[in-house]
């Protein structure tokens, strides 16, 4: 019984002495981390330098230049090229990509031109009217000014004259710029200016000086409608009453059409009615064509009158201007005629700042009186605008 003992004490003595052979061949044991963590490490850096290697690199032959950023994602906070303004005017560049031309280059100038005046024609129209003191800009005027214009035109036939063209529009204090006074004293025989009825009545002789009060009903970009009430100052005093309403159209991007209607009464005319259309359209940059036509009947007419003018206004600058026309006025009584032709080019030059004009215009005239035989002439004038008082 005595060896039973004996022989369990050499059995585990023999496995405790298997286990730490065993554990001597497979490496350091679990109680020893330090040791373990350090070959862990070692053995991940071996992987990520095995990785690198094996990473391509580029070869000589191929680019690495950086892609140009865009427009939004290098200025994130700057305004939007192509927005419009108030005025009409566009600012910047639109970003959208042009269609490809289909008939080549002229094409497409012509589709990025009528792009640019459908944006501007608005702008155009008033720029123009502004710097060539068009009547459209001295009706729709809201502020103070006086305008002088005097000079002389040479003409054939005996028909050199002076030149005098003084308006003054001003504003009554305390009416909200409804009021005004006016005053007008010409002798400038321009068919461009001969749209006022009381003017185109003294066609004929030397114009009179008219002044008088008007009211202003509505005065907006859309419509316009005023009403005047003066006289001609001379002896004895005519008096007169006259409304005027205008409204603006818009045919399309680049086409403006502006009736304007009067009804007038005068002490030596009696009644009447004048009526004018303005269609203009926006060619080039700082271009503008104007079609005009005006139809005057009252009770002392030669049956009905008419106007009809054609203008080409070109800007060359902000100081210099062009104005070509070809008119014709006429009469349906006593018989249907035409009175005068006319072609003229005006030269415009802003000489001293803004408010100092000078124009030299040759022009050709056939009279009906003169058997339409050619009346050369040339007219030089100088302009002064004073305003803000």
């Amino acid at each position: 019984m005595k060896s039973a003992p004996l022989l369990c004490s050499c059995v585990v003595l023999a496995s405790c002495l298997f286990s730490a052979v065993h554990a001597s061949d497979e490496g350091p044991s679990r109680q020893d981390p330090p040791a373990r963590v350090e070959e862990e490490r070692e053995a991940a850096v071996e992987d990520a330098v095995a990785e690198d290697a094996a990473v391509e690199e580029p070869s000589p032959d191929e680019s690495t230049t950086e892609e140009t950023p865009s427009w939004e994602e290098a200025f994130p906070d700057a305004p939007k090229p192509g927005f419009k303004l108030e005025s009409g005017a566009v600012f910047g560049y639109d970003p959208t990509p042009l269609p490809e031309p289909a008939f080549g280059m002229w094409e497409l100038g012509l589709d990025v031109s009528q792009e640019w005046v459908s944006q501007t024609v608005d702008a155009i129209a008033v720029q123009v009217d502004s710097f060539f003191g068009d009547e459209l800009e001295e009706e729709e005027l809201q502020e103070n000014r006086l305008r002088v214009r005097l000079g002389y035109e040479f003409a054939e036939r005996n028909r050199s004259e002076f030149v005098r063209d003084i308006k003054l529009d001003l504003d009554l204090p305390g009416t909200r710029k409804r009021w005004k006074l006016f005053f007008d004293a010409t002798n400038e025989d321009d068919l461009e200016q001969s749209v006022d009825p009381l003017e185109a009545a003294d066609s004929d002789e030397e114009r009179s000086t008219i002044g008088g009060l008007r009211y202003v009903l509505r005065a907006t970009d859309a419509v316009s409608l005023s009403a005047d009430a003066g006289a001609k100052l001379r002896y004895p005093a005519e008096p007169f009453v006259r409304l005027r309403a205008r409204k603006t159209f818009k045919l399309s991007e680049s086409m403006l059409v502006r009736p304007t209607q009067w009804v007038f009464w005068e002490s030596d005319e009696g009644f009447g009615t004048t009526s004018r259309v303005d269609l203009d359209v926006a060619c080039f940059e700082e271009s503008l064509f104007r079609f005009r036509q005006k139809v005057e009947i009252s009770e002392e007419s030669n049956g009905i009158e008419f106007d009809t003018i054609l203008f080409f206004f070109d800007r060359v600058g902000a100081r210099t201007g062009y104005r070509f026309l070809l008119a014709a006025r006429g009469q349906t009584e006593p018989e249907t005629l035409i009175r005068r032709y006319e072609a003229s080019v005006r030269f415009r030059k802003n000489i001293h700042r803004n408010w100092l004009f000078l124009e030299i215009e040759p022009n050709v005239n056939f009279f009906w009186e003169d058997d339409y035989a050619p009346s050369l002439g040339v007219a030089i004038v100088l302009e002064a605008n004073f305003g803000a008082f």
